[in-house]
């Protein structure tokens, strides 16, 4: 037994039989044991981070009392964030303050690292106010809101995965991502990609900008530019569709995936190259189905 689960038992917060319910629920779901008392309501998130407190020695914060520094949160893209289930509150010269639910997380930890290239100081807050401050400070840039405000698209997603027998998993909450116009982006590129018969999608970024290109007929065509700042975010969300090292951008990466779009198989093949000015992607869609008419087309020539 870990020495949470045993401070949270002699704290009289929950009861061994809490205790092998979620170890029941465990085997299925894989996950760790306290957030599983958590969600199963055995135990309070306030009081799950006050007793990590104690046991690991770490300070607790309140992101809601607390100011955020902007410059902490672009050191992280949101795609990052979410993943890990962390927040960048300040920097302490070489070293970047982190909301943490699990302080003992070594591989979020290194990884954080990595991307940063900064020391981590953990700190405690609770899941559900990581969430509400990655969801408050990450906003949307207003250009591309504007590209997305309007658009209607309903093309379902699914990616296509094969577990180790072999078998297919479809998975379509990877692309819902309602709350996450990155998200929205890059599954509107695919289906517009698609519908539009391009072989390739090309991020490339500029000074100042990221221009996305499409290869169609053998060329190579210009569909839009999106602001630097978004940059991470689109790469990131790419890598972890492509189980990619979201760690790594000082090297190329090649992956893979498949996804079913309205029910059509469409296989990626995802190159990743660093540049001057950051890493460019180019992914080539394998699909023989003729499409129909194009969301982006319509919207920028309204713009233009």
């Amino acid at each position: 037994m870990s020495a949470l689960i045993e401070a949270l038992l002699k704290e009289g917060l929950i009861t061994r039989e809490q205790i092998d319910d979620a170890r029941d629920k465990q085997m299925g779901a894989k996950r760790p044991l306290h957030e599983l008392l958590v969600e199963m309501g055995f135990v309070k998130e306030e009081d799950l981070v006050g007793v990590s407190s104690k046991v690991f020695d770490t300070p607790v914060i309140d992101l809601n009392e607390k100011t955020i520094d902007s410059s902490a949160i672009k050191l992280l893209s949101y795609e990052a964030a979410k993943r890990y289930g962390v927040f960048p509150v300040r920097k302490e010269k070489n070293r970047l303050v982190l909301a943490m639910s699990n302080p003992q997380d070594v591989v979020t930890l290194d990884d954080i690292k990595a991307v940063t290239n900064m020391q981590i100081k953990p700190v405690l807050s609770t899941k559900t106010k990581i969430a509400g401050c990655i969801e408050k400070y990450y906003q949307l840039d207003d250009t591309l809101y504007d590209i997305l405000k309007n658009i209607t698209d309903d093309t379902t997603i699914e990616l296509v995965k094969e577990d180790n027998s072999g078998k297919k998993i479809f998975n379509i909450e990877a692309f819902k991502g309602e709350r996450s116009p990155v998200v929205r982006l890059v599954s509107l590129m695919l289906s517009d990609a698609t519908k539009l018969r391009a072989s390739d999608i090309h991020i490339e970024p500029q000074e100042g900008f990221v221009n996305v290109r499409y290869r169609i007929d053998g060329y190579l065509k210009n569909i839009m530019k999106i602001p630097s700042e978004l940059h991470a975010r689109l790469v990131a969300r790419i890598k972890i569709l492509a189980d990619l090292d979201i760690a790594e951008t000082r090297k190329p990466q090649d992956g893979r995936v498949g996804i079913l779009m309205n029910g059509r198989r469409v296989d990626l093949r995802i190159s990743i190259i660093p540049t001057y000015y950051g890493e460019k992607v180019a992914l080539r869609l394998l699909d023989k189905k003729r499409p129909g008419l194009s969301w982006i087309k319509s919207v920028f020539s309204r713009k233009n």
